[in-house]
C-alpha cells in the first residue's frame, strides 16, 4: 500500500516531502520529468535538481534530451576526481536560471553544497533500499520518485527498509510548491 507519511528517526527520510509517480512505462519518464520542470518553472520555487539513474548510458541519454530542450545539464559520474567533482558541483549552484539539472548514477555524490537542491528525482529507483537515503538526504524540499510496472517491488522494499509510506505525488503538486 502506498499512502502518505512522513518518517523521522535515525537512518530514515526525515523533513523531506517524498513522493511516487506511476509512470507505468520507462519510454515516459523524460515527458514526466519535463512536465514537473515546467511546473516548477511556474513555481520559480525548484532552481536546482538533483537526477538520479542506474546506468553511464542513461546519464548520456538524458543529458542530450535534457539539452535539446534547453535545459541546463550538469553531469558527476562515479570515476569522476573530487576536484572534478567540486567544480561541477560549484558550478552547477552557481548558476541562477531555473531549473538547473545535475544527472549522476552515484549515490555517494559529494560536495559540501549539495544539500541546496531543492529537488530530488530518481528517474531510476535505486537497486538496493539502502542507497535511497544516499539520495534523498541531499534536498531540502521534495524528492520524485518514478516508478514504472517493473520497479513496483523496489518502492515497497524502500518502504519497509525505512519504515516508512512514500506517497503518490498529487495532481496538485504545484500548490506545495
Amino acid at each position: 500500500m502506498l499512502s502518505s507519511t512522513h518518517s523521522q528517526g535515525f537512518g530514515r527520510p526525515s523533513s523531506i516531502k517524498q513522493f511516487y509517480v506511476d509512470v507505468d512505462k520507462e519510454e515516459w519518464k523524460l515527458e514526466t520529468l519535463c512536465d514537473i520542470f515546467e511546473l516548477t518553472l511556474k513555481a520559480k520555487s525548484i532552481t536546482h535538481c538533483i537526477v538520479f539513474v542506474n546506468t553511464m548510458d542513461k546519464v548520456d541519454w538524458l543529458m542530450d534530451e535534457l539539452r535539446s530542450r534547453d535545459h541546463k545539464v550538469f553531469v558527476i559520474l562515479k570515476f569522476f576526481s573530487q576536484d572534478i567533482r567540486d567544480i561541477v558541483t560549484r558550478e552547477f549552484f552557481s548558476q541562477s536560471s531555473s531549473p538547473q539539472v545535475l544527472i549522476t548514477t552515484d549515490p555517494q555524490l559529494c560536495g559540501a553544497d549539495v544539500h541546496k537542491a531543492s529537488l530530488i528525482v530518481n528517474y531510476d529507483l535505486p537497486t538496493v533500499p539502502e542507497n535511497y537515503l544516499h539520495r534523498i538526504g541531499r534536498s531540502e524540499k521534495f524528492a520524485i520518485n518514478f516508478m514504472t510496472e517493473d520497479e513496483t517491488s523496489m518502492i515497497i522494499d524502500i518502504q519497509k527498509f525505512y519504515n516508512m509510506v512514500i506517497e503518490e505525488l498529487p495532481c496538485n503538486f504545484e500548490d506545495l510548491l
